[in-house]
Parts: C-alpha cells; sequence; structure tokens
C-alpha cells in the first residue's frame, strides 16, 4: 500500500511541475506571440481572459506541490 501512494504522490508531485512550467513557457512563447497583433485593449481583455482560465489550474497544481512534497 505504501508503494501506491508513493507512486501516486511522485506522479502528483511530475504534474503539478509540469502544469507550471508548461503554462509558463506557454504564456511567454505562445500567448504573448498571439497578443501582439492585437490592438490594446484587445490584447489586454484577451491576456486578462487567459489569466483568469488559467488561474484555477496555478492553484490546483501549487496545492498538488504542497500535498505532494518534495
Amino acid at each position: 500500500m505504501a508503494d501506491v501512494l508513493f507512486v501516486i504522490m511522485r506522479w502528483m508531485h511530475i504534474s503539478s511541475v509540469a502544469t507550471l512550467i508548461g503554462g509558463m513557457i506557454f504564456g511567454r512563447f505562445v500567448m504573448s506571440e498571439a497578443a501582439s497583433g492585437l490592438s490594446p485593449d484587445s490584447r489586454e481583455s484577451f491576456l486578462d481572459r487567459a489569466a483568469a482560465l488559467y488561474r484555477p489550474l496555478v492553484f490546483a497544481a501549487m496545492a498538488g506541490l504542497l500535498i505532494s512534497g518534495s
């Protein structure tokens, strides 16, 4: 049973880190390029909406990291 818990915690930790790092890379290289062609008002609205959609994933990933440990 302890081995199963260890594997679950390890996967939770790895998937949480992948979500955080992947989201930052995606935001930096893809979202910024996609928003660069928009007008300033549209760009701000676009990036605010994207951040609002990504925020729950960030909180879940941070909680996953805290629960799973290092």
